[in-house]
């Protein structure tokens, strides 16, 4: 059957003006299902999932028919860009890929899958006409490839990048989300979903988005509460990548920190608990320690260590199983290793059980996990396929 003409892909003969070739969609991809939360106790679970990709650094990755969205209510695939205000695949195979993901609805029942956009996304907010268009096309694009909506992920640095290319940054995203809005929404039958996976520092909170609108426009807001410690040269010391609170000791911009902090500086900027995701990483950040023997939090560091900054949770598991020693920040919640040089800090069973119990009381929407690559997929740490998803997931059920 044929479906919509799908726009958005770049003619090979001519790699800068798009065109609109003739897809062949199955029936099954353009049918969008309501979405049920009632696998995690009434909240939603939103799983990131990267596509695999030519140059990816991880020898193994994790291809679709290794996915196990059961436990999730959202399926969140990261793998496309923007180019001449249309949507293009990261790599031409992706668009089978797509397929194999969507196809993933006739096996879970109310899972919901969207697309994420990132790159080249501030590019195309310069230009407003541009952005109309964007909008018409991608709604095309997502209903031809089976897609129930689009997330938008708008974050980057505070405010270099953005001032770079002329952009002020919440206009520019009120302008994007209104057209999309247009789009997916008040001119599609059935309306798609519209989300944005936002920053978590209070610069990015208070300089990059406008919460009145956010709440009017999308279904939902991710926000990113992890990244908040990673090496720098211009602060070379260890820290957590995602602490659960404030240490007593952390005082004017360290303490805003952690996860407690930025979801509740978003709901106090006017974001309803209703539309707030709180988000946690399933990859820890490494650290090169200066001397072995300074190795607790805030310790001086060298450079990023292990995996070149970034580890997932079973390559975190081989290292404790190698001789590595845990540690438990008991004031911020947050656990971390250390062996030799290596520092790592690392989000475990325990740490997010802990995370999820503090955000079922505070009531907000569910919880988002970045991403379903980072965890032990393979179950090759203790025999179970996607250890902190199953925890989140647990947790959620029973803090209803």
């Amino acid at each position: 059957m044929w479906c919509w003409r799908c726009v958005g892909v770049i003619n090979p003969a001519d790699d800068t003006t798009p065109y609109i070739p003739q897809v062949s969609c199955p029936a099954s991809n353009v049918i969008i299902k309501d979405g049920s939360r009632g696998r995690s106790g009434g909240k939603m679970v939103v799983c990131y999932y990267s596509l695999p990709h030519t140059g990816s650094p991880s020898p193994a990755p994790l291809l679709p028919r290794d996915l196990d969205p059961s436990l999730c209510t959202h399926l969140v695939v990261n793998g496309a860009q923007v180019v001449n205000a249309s949507i293009t695949p990261l790599q031409p195979q992706n668009l089978k890929v797509y397929t194999d993901v969507v196809r993933l609805k006739q096996q879970v029942p109310g899972l919901q899958v969207l697309l994420s956009l990132h790159h080249g996304l501030v590019t195309l907010a310069k230009d407003r006409l541009a952005v109309s268009m964007f909008a018409y096309m991608a709604g095309r694009f997502l209903k031809c490839h089976g897609f129930d909506g689009l997330n938008v992920d708008w974050e980057g640095p505070v405010p270099r990048t953005y001032t770079d290319v002329g952009v002020k940054t919440a206009p520019a995203l009120s302008y994007l989300l209104l057209q999309l809005n247009n789009a997916l929404k008040l001119a599609s039958h059935p309306p798609m979903l519209l989300t944005a996976t936002v920053g978590s520092s209070s610069n990015s909170i208070d300089s990059l988005y406008d919460a009145d609108v956010l709440k009017k426009l999308v279904d939902f807001v991710s926000v990113r509460c992890y990244n908040f410690h990673m090496y720098s040269p211009l602060l070379p010391f260890t820290g957590h990548n995602a602490p659960l609170r404030p240490a007593p000791n952390d005082h004017g911009y360290w303490q805003t920190l952690n996860l407690q902090w930025a979801v509740r500086h978003w709901l106090k900027v006017g974001l309803p608990s209703s539309q707030l995701v709180a988000g946690i990483s399933t990859f820890g950040r490494t650290w090169k320690l200066k001397a072995s023997e300074w190795n607790s939090v805030g310790s001086p560091a060298k450079g990023p260590g292990m995996f070149n900054g970034t580890m997932t949770y079973p390559e975190t598991c081989i290292f404790l199983q190698e001789g590595a020693t845990q540690h438990y920040d008991s004031s911020r919640l947050a656990p971390y290793a250390t062996r030799d040089n290596d520092w790592i800090s690392y989000e475990d069973p325990t740490s997010l059980t802990q995370k999820v119990t503090w955000v079922m009381e505070e009531d907000v929407a569910g919880v988002m996990l970045e991403d379903l690559n980072s965890d032990d997929w393979a179950g090759i740490c203790g025999g179970v396929r996607y250890p902190l998803l199953h925890t989140a997931s647990h947790a959620l059920v029973e803090n209803k």
